[in-house]
């Protein structure tokens, strides 16, 4: 099975992993599953540090993900940007542009974010 991850879940993956649920760490540790991280969640990532929110090393973090077969770098292309454009319920850019992601790949998210829940319960783990 393949799933998006938005950013929070990336994050507790990485530098806090007891912020994940038990579901989460069970399918962070199948080594069945594939994750594909968006390139805009690494941009959010880098955003947060920068603004203090989060403490990570981005070279880290991207050896890391670049390091686990688990782990595939998703672009922002033009098909999810097509998608992103009909999201307009939320001011998030980055929060469009992951749930676009999974839309455009017709993929489920790992998220607990409320909007995505409400806005694709079809797609949201």
């Amino acid at each position: 099975m393949k799933y998006i991850v938005d950013t929070h879940l990336l994050v507790w993956r990485l530098i806090e992993p007891r912020k994940l649920s038990k579901n989460e760490r069970s399918l962070f540790s199948n080594s069945q599953t594939e994750f594909l991280i968006p390139t805009v969640a690494l941009l959010e990532m880098q955003y947060l540090a920068e603004i203090k929110r989060i403490e990570i090393d981005m070279d880290e973090a991207l050896t890391t993900l670049q390091e686990e077969p688990a782990f595939q770098l998703v672009p922002f292309d033009e098909t999810a940007m097509l998608h992103a454009f009909r999201l307009t319920s939320t001011r998030d850019p980055f929060d469009r542009m992951i749930l676009a992601q999974a839309l455009a790949n017709s993929t489920k998210i790992l998220t607990r974010d409320r909007w995505m829940k409400e806005t694709a319960p079809h797609l949201v783990v």
